[in-house]
């Protein structure tokens, strides 16, 4: 006959044993000395007298019905939410895991990556040696800038090639250039050149999207005469950026000078990939993430839950 504390003790050592060590209740029966039937009876206990408190957390079924919704209506291939978090950081940590196990599933043997920096983007990094991957090659599909050291397009291209074992083709060029002659000279290199054609090949892109008011913007670096067409373009309406492009509230782009020195890959061209993927954190990007979907840049989308509730749906 148990006493009270020694079948409490019981209680806690089955709990711990079929809850955290994960045994079968005929394991725990042959290490107790005891029948499958008792130990059964005695895990009903654990729930009935609150030793063990079962819990059911609906909120990835609410996250995975907000992006079916998401997805049916901007016409995308798939939506990812993931769980939002009062530190920004673990936030855009949580979208660059879903974004490698998103890779895990897509990618396939030979299959050729483009990818753009970003601080979101380049989360997708912590997490490849996570998953198991085929033999995949990556190409640069922006340009380098300095104001962003650590999460550069050339740095993530080699460091992805290198985590899927493969080529990592960089542009060896600057996002922006000071003229336009500068960057015709610059395209007519033989690096550029196989980049132009290994655009057409791509077959997932991977990319973020900022919005242009930050006060410290790639653009503004450069000063002068790009600092001037910058503001230009704000005053224009634009709300987005993307591959160097300018978007406003409808997704559409607002051509400027800029275009004509700027290294990226043509946004048309990018809408022809087969998977195109967009990431992104933070209500704090809401507006350009509407941007973007509008214009239809993206047909698979990785984003937190406070984001995603940010965008309105169609009925």
């Amino acid at each position: 006959m148990y006493t009270e504390g020694n079948r409490l003790d019981l209680l806690v050592k089955v709990a711990n044993m079929y809850y955290r060590d994960n045994l079968t209740q005929q394991e725990i029966a042959e290490k107790l000395f005891t029948s499958r039937p008792t130990v059964s009876r005695l895990i009903r206990a654990c729930v009935s007298e609150g030793i063990v408190t079962i819990r059911i957390r609906d909120t990835s079924s609410k996250r995975e019905a907000l992006a079916e919704r998401l997805r049916q209506s901007y016409g995308l291939k798939k939506v990812i939410i993931v769980q939002s978090d009062e530190n920004m950081e673990v936030t855009k940590d949580r979208v660059g895991e879903a974004a490698a196990r998103l890779l895990a599933d897509e990618l396939k043997e030979g299959n050729l990556i483009g990818i753009s920096w970003g601080t979101t983007v380049q989360r997708l990094l912590y997490h490849m040696n996570a998953h198991s991957y085929p033999v995949a090659n990556v190409v640069q599909i922006l340009g380098d800038t300095q104001t962003h050291r650590g999460s550069n397009a050339t740095h993530m291209t080699l460091s992805l090639a290198g985590a899927l074992n493969g080529e990592g083709y960089i542009m060896q060029a600057p996002m922006l250039v000071g003229s336009t002659q500068l960057k015709q000279l610059l395209m007519q290199e033989p690096h550029m050149r196989r980049l132009e054609v290994l655009f057409d090949r791509i077959d997932i892109a991977i990319l973020g999207f900022g919005g242009i008011t930050a006060p410290n913007h790639a653009y503004l670096a450069y000063g002068g005469e790009v600092k001037g067409l910058f503001n230009k373009v704000k005053h224009e309406g634009a709300v987005c950026d993307l591959l160097g492009a300018f978007l406003d509230e409808s997704g559409n782009r607002i051509a400027t000078p800029l275009d004509d020195l700027t290294f990226a890959m043509p946004l048309e061209r990018l809408k022809r990939v087969p998977l195109v993927v967009g990431m992104a954190a933070g209500i704090k990007k809401s507006r350009q993430l509407l941007s973007v979907l509008r214009g239809g840049c993206f047909n698979v989308l990785i984003i937190d839950e406070e984001l995603a509730k940010t965008v309105p749906l169609n009925a």
